[in-house]
C-alpha cells in the first residue's frame, strides 16, 4: 500500500519543464544560453554558490526573484493539501538549493512536504541511487509503500532500482527506454493510480 507520494518540482508540481532552455533564456534573453547551462549545473549540485552564479552569467543577484516568480504551479495548492490528509508528501528534485526552497516558500507548498531533497543542499542528484536511497533512511518507509512521480523516464528509472513504484507524467517525447509502473498526463490523474493501488 502507497504511504508517501514524493514529486519532482519541475514538469510536475510546477508547469515548467526546461526551465533554462525556455524559461530562463525567454525572461533574460541577453544571456548565452551555453554560458548559464554550464554554470546552472554545477549550481544545482551544490558547487557554486547563488552569488557566483549569477556574477558568471552577468546577471544581478535579483534576478533570482523576477525569475522564480514566472513559475507556474501545474495544480492548486488544494490538490497538495487534499493528498497530505493521507499520505507523507516528499519532494525529490534537481535544483539548486535557494531555487528549490524559495519556490515552495513563495507558492505556499513548504509546509505541505514531509521529506525535501534538492540536489544542491544534498550535493547529489537524480538518477544518482543515493537520491532515492537517502529518501528511504529519512522516512523509514519500505520502498514498495513509496510511489514517485517525475517528467524524466531516467529518473523514474534509479527509483524503480530501489524498489519505489514510478509514475511517469507524460509532458514531452521522451525516448529513454525504460517502462514505468504507470503513465499520466497530468497531476490530477493521480487520484486514479492511487485507487488502483489501495490494497495492494
Amino acid at each position: 500500500m502507497i504511504k508517501l507520494i514524493a514529486f519532482d518540482l519541475c514538469g510536475v508540481v510546477f508547469k515548467e519543464r526546461h526551465i533554462i532552455k525556455n524559461l530562463f533564456i525567454e525572461l533574460f534573453p541577453g544571456v548565452e544560453y551555453t554560458l548559464v547551462k554550464k554554470n546552472y549545473k554545477e549550481y544545482s549540485i551544490g558547487k557554486l554558490s547563488g552569488n557566483v552564479f549569477w556574477k558568471k552569467i552577468g546577471l544581478p543577484e535579483s534576478s533570482e526573484e523576477i525569475f522564480l516568480k514566472e513559475f507556474e504551479l501545474s495544480v492548486p495548492i488544494s490538490f497538495f493539501k487534499d493528498f497530505k490528509e493521507e499520505y507523507i508528501l516528499a519532494i525529490i528534485s534537481n535544483l539548486p538549493e535557494e531555487w528549490g526552497f524559495k519556490l515552495l516558500e513563495l507558492n505556499e507548498l513548504n509546509n505541505l512536504f514531509d521529506y525535501v531533497l534538492i540536489s544542491g543542499k544534498e550535493k547529489i542528484a537524480k538518477p544518482q541511487k543515493e537520491v532515492y536511497e537517502r529518501l528511504l533512511r529519512l522516512s523509514h518507509m519500505p520502498p514498495s509503500s513509496i510511489l514517485f512521480i517525475d517528467d524524466k523516464k531516467s529518473y523514474l528509472k534509479g527509483a524503480k532500482e530501489v524498489g519505489m513504484k514510478t509514475v511517469w507524467i507524460k509532458n514531452d517525447e521522451d525516448d529513454f527506454e525504460f517502462e514505468p509502473d504507470f503513465i499520466i498526463n497530468s497531476l490530477e490523474e493521480l487520484s486514479q493510480i492511487l485507487e488502483k493501488l489501495k490494497g495492494r
